[in-house]
């Protein structure tokens, strides 16, 4: 953006260069003319040198041309110049757009004190401007000038503002995304794509009011897969994986739209069928389920098998209560399973009511859903605090000017324009009282309007003698340019020069008279009060147009660096007990191993299962198991070193990376402590239960260099203790 306003200047001081050498021969040389020869050269070299000259110092030169040729404008032409209004609208902008709230402001009042400095000499006489008034209007040299003046800030305003409202766009629009990856990725799992238990227990629950309210029923099955842990173990997780991907893809497929079925364990799923025919409807679907879920699954070059055990409960057949369904589900399940492999069971119990309190929800230790989350800062919230602010800052300054141009009234009988600013204020008083009343649309064209109620009078009646028109194109300009879209922008551009030209025409003709005396007005203070108060009012809104924007790009950064942050902790970590996941354990694993190859030291990993937990998860229900795995997760990352690593890799199933350890008798005096922590009792809702755990420890080098070799050397090792009796460890036994 920057090195396009340096070209555009560069475009417009040739021909204002040449116009001034013009004049230069014809009438005389002065000052201003060598300011302006001089800042045309140094945008020359800064134009040549913008590769390798930084941000800002590109800003600041253009921000001191601007205020320069404004200052100088004023000096040599008087109120009149349109340097005195385009460029320092200009330098406003470029101001706004590039230093910060409290520098902008510092810098604004420089700039007004400079313009007011030369209006007190105007009129004491200590300046003379160098054209008379009465010339200068009817000149068409000037006219140009004004024309060229105006071009040049809607060619740098309205890219620049169009590339930054694009560039907000887009960050909303990621935001949004991104939110809405969070939200999906907190209520669905990671590997498998379908909905978790919590997501899954709405369904249930919309399902049931819409059974109820049709008379109908709706179903619940809860699959338990046969055969799966032994793949696991004989095949590695990566075939686990495989495994359950194409369970899942194949649940998808068979089930209806309004059907769900989601992933609530390491190898258990539920499929929440909305509005069966009956016990017969949901006997087809688990039929036809369990013969999906036993085709071949392929993976490698082998074809994996596992089987299914389903049990299915009916609302209300079975009970009106969602939470105890899914009980009733899993009671069923158990006894297909006593049938053999590949059976559903219907539940044959009847509940009427609740037999018992559902047990609380365990909420998750990473993310809530997506509907807790605080809402974007959409981009009309922005938009209706430009607006707003836009109106306060017009009041301020506006309703002053206004006094200015009635005490000119009152000293000269004649004030051009006062009829203009008149309705301006009258549309500023609505704006102010019909704020939280008027419609978003109604309140961005009357401020947008404002503007050029002052401008376009102004120009067609006082031409280049009005103190304001230049301001209230600025102002208008570039409000519309940030409120709408760029086409409304563009319409405002187009209606500027439309309006110079036209009256350009009439002054330089003598078809269009000031009906005042100029030459007199163009030093009187109320012209000079009005000039500078509203020019105030310009930097006022530049200045809080562009806070505002950055706020909301600040704002917007910061979200999207949280929700980054917050994708890679859904990435990372478990979303039920915070704990990190096999993925982030394998980074955390290299970096230990690199660390004990240094100091020729060891590093250990031990997998940890637990025994019994299946029968609690059964007995007590999911939200339980759910309580048991967060305080046992919480209970073994308090009893490791800040250095060393719990992550839950299954549903049962935790690793834990030891760091740095010196012999195997220190690894076993960690496993001990944690088998004593994980059999201390869990209480919940007055009930008291206890689980235990399988331990397998593997050490690096003595068993292998890489992850995986050493994570099945735990694993089997684990399964020794298991046959060892549980609730003990065991070392890795390498085959003599």
């Amino acid at each position: 953006m920057l090195n396009r306003s340096i070209l555009l200047f560069v475009i417009f001081a040739i021909p204002t260069v040449a116009s001034s050498v013009a004049r230069a021969i014809d009438k005389g040389w002065q000052p201003v003319f060598g300011m302006q020869i001089g800042l045309l050269l140094l945008m020359c070299v800064l134009l040549w040198r913008r590769q390798k000259t930084s941000s800002t110092v590109k800003a600041s030169v253009l921000i001191s041309v601007c205020v320069l040729v404004t200052w100088g404008g004023l000096a040599t032409f008087g109120v009149m110049a349109a340097a005195g209004h385009w460029f320092a609208a200009l330098s406003a902008f470029l101001i706004g757009m590039v230093c910060t709230t409290r520098g902008g402001y510092i810098a604004s009042g420089i700039v007004l004190a400079g313009m007011a400095a030369i209006a007190m000499l105007e009129i004491g006489g200590v300046i003379v401007p160098l054209t008379p008034a009465e010339v200068f209007v009817a000149e068409l040299s000037y006219w140009i000038v004004e024309l060229l003046c105006a071009l040049l800030f809607m060619a740098v305003v309205l890219p620049a503002v169009g590339d930054y409202k694009a560039a907000i766009r887009a960050m909303i629009v990621d935001s949004e995304a991104r939110r809405d990856k969070i939200a999906y990725f907190a209520d669905h799992d990671l590997l498998t794509g379908l909905p978790l238990l919590r997501l899954v227990r709405d369904h249930l629950d919309m399902a049931c009011r819409r059974a109820q309210r049709s008379g109908g029923k709706a179903a619940l099955l809860f699959i338990d897969l046969d055969g799966f842990k032994a793949l696991n173990d004989s095949e590695g997780h990566e075939a686990g994986d495989v495994c359950l991907k194409a369970v899942a893809d194949r649940l998808t497929q068979r089930l209806r739209g309004e059907d769900t079925a989601a992933r609530i364990g390491g190898d258990e799923f539920v499929v929440v069928l909305d509005e069966v025919s009956g016990s017969e409807g949901a006997a087809q679907v688990a039929a036809q389920l369990i013969s999906l879920i036993n085709e071949p699954i392929p993976f490698a070059d082998k074809q994996l098998h596992v089987g299914a055990s389903i049990g299915i409960a009916l609302y209300p057949d079975n009970c009106e209560d969602g939470a105890l369904l899914q009980t009733l589900a899993d009671q069923a399940m158990y006894q297909a399973k006593g049938f053999g492999s590949n059976q559903y069971v219907l539940s044959a119990t009847t509940v009427r009511s609740p037999a018992v309190t559902a047990l609380p929800v365990v909420p998750t230790a990473i993310m809530t859903t997506g509907a807790e989350q605080p809402p974007p800062r959409e981009h009309v919230t922005l938009l209706e605090s430009i607006v707003d602010r836009a109106a306060i800052v017009f009041c301020l300054l506006i309703v002053p000017a206004l006094v200015a141009n009635l005490w000119r009234i009152v000293a000269n009988n004649a004030a051009p324009n006062v009829g203009a600013m008149v309705s301006a204020v009258l549309a500023l008083a609505v704006l102010a009282l019909g704020r939280r009343l008027l419609p978003m649309p109604v309140k961005s064209t009357l401020i947008c309007c404002v503007g050029l109620m002052v401008a376009i009078p102004g120009t067609l009646k006082s031409g280049l003698a009005a103190p304001v028109p230049g301001w209230g194109f600025a102002v208008s300009l570039y409000l519309s340019s940030v409120i709408f879209n760029d086409w409304i922008g563009r319409l405002v551009a187009v209606l500027i020069p439309v309006t110079l030209i036209a009256a350009a025409y009439g002054f330089t003709a003598g078809a269009s008279q000031a009906a005042y005396d100029v030459a007199q007005h163009a030093v009187h203070p109320g012209t000079w009060l009005v000039f500078i108060l509203v020019g105030a009012a310009v930097f006022g809104i530049f200045l809080s147009v562009w806070s505002l924007y950055k706020n909301a790009t600040v704002d917007l950064i910061q979200e999207r660096a949280q929700q980054a942050a917050d994708l890679q902790k859904l990435a990372d970590f478990d979303q039920l007990t915070g704990l990190p996941l096999q993925r982030l354990l394998e980074k955390r694993f290299g970096q230990s191993v690199q660390r004990a190859r240094r100091v020729q030291g060891k590093t250990a990993l031990l997998f940890v299962d637990l025994d019994g937990f299946k029968a609690v998860n059964d007995q007590y229900g999911h939200d339980a198991g759910n309580y048991c795995l967060c305080q046992l997760a919480s209970r073994m990352s308090s009893v490791i070193n800040d250095v060393d690593t719990v992550a839950r890799i299954g549903g049962d199933e935790f690793l834990v990376l030891v760091d740095s350890v010196s012999n195997p008798e220190q690894v076993a005096m960690i496993a001990q402590t944690l088998l004593d922590v994980i059999a201390q009792p869990l209480q919940l809702e007055g009930k008291r239960f206890s689980v235990s755990a399988s331990l397998g420890i593997a050490l690096y080098p003595d068993h292998g260099s890489d992850f995986e070799p050493l994570r099945k050397c735990s694993d089997a090792a684990m399964y020794q203790a298991k046959s060892d009796g549980k609730n003990g460890f065991s070392f890795f036994k390498v085959a003599s």
